[in-house]
């Protein structure tokens, strides 16, 4: 077993305990094990290197402490890194590499670099070589541009792989070789539209391997992910802001022939906007099959002299395959207030209405209607009920449990119509995630 697997509880307390986030009382001190050798080398090291320096843990991404672990030049043993700032340098961002011999920490290398401060941090393969790549990117004074490297451990110090100025980037492996490569988003210059360009490990080097164009400014981008586009073949799905209500969604691909492209928008010359859609309808894998849907709304009908019934939308969920075709998937009702959405049946979708209904015993409850020009039936009550009401409702049979969330209850009342049973409402039924991470 690893030395470090015995270390990294340790090196945990310690980071905690820098953070200023643990009390702890005289009587849990002597609880406390003894440190060993190794910690307190460590500690001393620690110390050593951060003088006339502060903590500067990076502010975005998964990796959000002043002190991480990852094995970058792969022996088998994590280097610990510490993420510091020193005022009044001339590169004031600094990332002191500590490398483990036996009990003993030394400083291995350090990374400078200009900045504001760092903005995230990703460990990933990109060289196929032993040992995790360094991706780290830095937010400069205007609080949009970023300074993103690569680096990679060899022969003892920090080498750097890639630097790139951009807005935001992703890595993830585009073209299926196993190696995780790097896109990021840059303003087009003269152009109003941003550039996502491709860069992938060939020749023993990560090089620039294609560009595509962006819907929009790079500035616009609000979130980005990563998942199939269709089976075998990856994705990047990028959604900016398109106008005041609006969002786009531009999707690269890079499969095994290598060229990078944009799907959403198949003649360069054309700028599409087939994704364009209502805002904070991001894509998603809806379905759960392992690959990503986009959104596209679609309204329902409005009741004559039901004005609860006006604006409202269902969401039709479509993939786009490689070759810019859209293939349909699904159809969904998102209620954004209460948090949650109902996947719908097909037939539901062109005389579907949704209105808000109240009743004397429960309140306040969403209403699924199909209308015809002869007449109305409702199929389907959905309740936000909180504590005893919902129980005593379930208890009594009066409801169907769809979901619960602590003291909070979804349930169903099932009109007389419903064709659907209530182990497919259950199904049917899911909580929106909401994610503001670009």
């Amino acid at each position: 077993m690893r030395h470090w697997k015995r270390l990294l509880p340790l090196v945990l307390l310690l980071a905690l305990l820098l953070s200023g986030c643990a009390a702890v009382g005289a009587d849990e001190l002597y609880s406390l094990p003894k440190r060993s050798d190794a910690y307190l080398e460590l500690q001393q090291e620690i110390e050593s290197v951060m003088r006339g320096a502060s903590y500067a843990a990076p502010v975005s991404g998964v990796n959000q402490r002043s002190i991480q672990n990852a094995d970058l030049d792969g022996d088998g043993l994590d280097e610990v890194l510490v993420f510091a700032r020193t005022e009044g340098a001339e590169r004031p961002l600094k990332v002191f590499i500590l490398r483990q011999d036996g009990d003993v920490y030394r400083l291995l290398d350090t990374i400078e670099n200009d900045g504001a401060a760092f903005d995230s941090v990703d460990y990933v393969q990109i060289d196929g070589r032993a040992g995790l790549e360094l991706v780290l990117s830095c937010r400069l004074a205007d609080k949009v541009q970023q300074s993103m490297r690569v680096y990679t451990v060899r022969s003892g110090k920090a080498a750097e792989l890639l630097q790139s100025g951009c807005t935001a980037y992703t890595v993830t492996d585009l073209n299926g070789d196993g190696l995780s490569d790097v896109i990021t988003l840059t303003s087009g210059g003269s152009r109003s539209n941003g550039i996502a360009q491709y860069f992938r490990w060939r020749e023993d080097e990560l090089l620039r391997s294609g560009e595509a164009n962006l819907s929009v400014s790079a500035e616009s981008v609000k979130r980005i992910i990563t998942g199939l586009v269709a089976e075998s073949v990856p994705g990047v799905f990028v959604a900016s802001t398109y106008d005041d209500s609006n969002i786009v969604t531009d999707v690269f691909v890079a499969p095994s022939d290598g060229t990078f492209r944009n799907v959403s928008q198949m003649d360069e010359n054309d700028l599409s906007t087939s994704t364009v859609r209502s805002y904070y309808v991001y894509s998603t894998d809806i379905d759960g099959d392992g690959v990503i849907e986009l959104p596209e709304t679609r309204p329902l009908v409005v009741l004559a002299g039901d004005p609860s019934s006006r604006g409202q939308s269902c969401i039709l969920w479509y993939n786009l395959r490689p070759d810019g075709t859209h293939v349909e998937n699904c159809t969904t009702y998102h209620n954004y207030a209460e948090g949650w959405y109902l996947r719908l049946p097909d037939e539901w979708r062109s005389s579907l209405s949704v209105t808000t209904r109240e009743d004397e015993v429960y309140g306040s409850c969403t209403c699924f209607v199909l209308s015809d020009y002869i007449s109305r039936h409702e199929l389907l009550r959905v309740y936000m009920l909180e504590g005893k009401t919902a129980t005593d409702a379930l208890d009594a049979g009066s409801l169907i449990l769809l979901e619960r969330r602590g003291n909070t209850y979804y349930c169903a009342a099932p009109g007389a119509e419903l064709t659907l049973d209530s182990a497919t409402l259950q199904e049917s039924f899911g909580f929106i995630l909401t994610d503001t991470t670009p």
